[in-house]
């Protein structure tokens, strides 16, 4: 009751009426879930009407780090000043310290850094951000292959165990120790407070980490994004720009090798194993809500087409066919959208053609076929528009309910 009341005042943007409902719902509620909301919701009014919501955050203390971030995020949208915005995205980076948090972290600094180079912000504070995203996506342990961590186990135990040999010929050979000196009282921590000290970026980067490492596709695509951005951000007049766009080329070849190195293994189960039969198979709604389209492989188009533009920039015409066709594999057989399939098959074999290389050109003109909308598609941009019409049509029934 209390909610629908809020809604009302707030879809009349009458704040002052808005949080006297949350008051009086603090007040009568008792503490549970439902008042998690209530406070969420008075936060927001408190932003929109400029007053502090320190008191109001300290209830939400025992609440998780991500939430209490997210929290943060949400205020950035509401305030109004950018002094506000500023202090709360960092409030929303530094609520995240656990390693399970790192992917919540990444975005903020992603979006953070954008905010600022929207804004006019200096590019090195920009760069900055972009720097402790790239060495909080290294630092993933998802990052190494266990065979190299197995590897890695393996050569240490081998190396303790000949470091306890030579320690024991020592011991043997000295025929007196020497006496231990005086507790001065003095602890370590005293004498070199590392840990005291403020951490800004991440310290634990392996020193020999290599692109051969790298095998999350996950982070590899995050990579491709970042140093993307990199590259925008530091205009083609710089000479980091070479190799940002560099960098997101070999990201995007990590992303070929460590799938073609499994794509061979699941081809030969997939053959071995029957197809299912109809009764077995997933009902429409399952199979709907399994392939909704997820907004972040869209965004990865997005840089793809971005890193396709600079490197063409730069002349690396060459260096555009594995972009492209990563594209491709993604409009496909993620997107499901075979009308952007064919679109990237044809910017291919354009490509092939600049480079002489008349065969692939003739083999991607011929994939697309003479159909370039199909019916599927049509049906689902028509239920699209249907939903948004709806959508525009309930504002105003809302609107003359609120009147009368």
């Amino acid at each position: 009751m209390y909610g629908l009341l809020f809604h009302i005042y707030a879809d009349k943007e009458d704040w002052k009426a808005a949080l006297k409902v949350l008051d009086e719902a603090i007040q009568d509620m008792p503490r549970t879930k439902h008042k998690l909301l209530i406070f969420k919701h008075r936060i927001m009014v408190h932003v929109r009407l400029g007053h502090s919501i320190r008191m109001d955050l300290q209830k939400l203390k025992d609440e998780s780090e991500q939430y209490l971030s997210s929290m943060w995020r949400r205020v950035v949208v509401f305030s109004n000043k950018r002094t506000g915005k500023i202090s709360c995205f960092q409030k929303s980076i530094e609520a995240l310290e656990k390693p399970e948090s790192n992917w919540q972290k990444v975005d903020h600094l992603i979006e953070f850094a954008e905010w600022l180079y929207s804004n006019d912000f200096p590019e090195n504070d920009v760069l900055c951000l972009l720097d402790w995203a790239v060495d909080l996506l290294l630092s993933m342990k998802l990052c190494v292959k266990p065979r190299v961590e197995e590897d890695f186990k393996v050569k240490k135990k081998k190396l303790k165990s000949k470091h306890s040999q030579e320690k024991q010929k020592l011991e043997e050979q000295k025929p007196e120790k020497n006496p231990e000196p005086e507790d001065t009282g003095a602890s370590e921590k005293e004498i070199i407070p590392l840990e005291n000290q403020a951490q800004i970026g991440v310290q634990n980067i392996d020193p020999n980490l290599s692109l051969a490492d790298l095998q999350d596709v996950r982070q590899l695509q995050t990579l491709i994004e970042i140093h993307t951005l990199m590259a925008i951000i530091s205009s083609r007049a710089s000479s980091q720009h070479k190799k940002y766009c560099l960098m997101a080329y070999a990201y995007v070849m990590c992303i070929w090798q460590a799938t073609l190195a499994t794509a061979g293994s699941i081809i030969k189960e997939l053959a071995k194993t029957a197809p299912p039969s109809p009764d077995l198979l997933p009902s429409s709604k399952s199979t709907k809500k399994s392939k909704k389209k997820d907004p972040k492989e869209t965004y990865s188009l997005f840089y793809i087409d971005l890193l396709v533009k600079e490197l063409q920039a730069l002349s690396y015409n060459h260096l555009t066919l594995p972009v492209l066709q990563l594209g491709e594999i993604i409009a496909c057989d993620v997107l499901n959208n075979m009308s952007l399939s064919d679109l990237y098959h044809f910017r291919i074999a354009q490509v092939c053609i600049e480079l002489n290389l008349i065969s692939a050109a003739e083999y991607h003109e011929r994939v697309p076929g003479t159909q370039f909308i199909y019916d599927k598609e049509r049906a689902k941009v028509r239920q699209e528009i249907a939903k948004l019409q709806d959508e525009k049509s309930e504002i105003p029934e809302q609107n003359i309910q609120d009147s009368h």
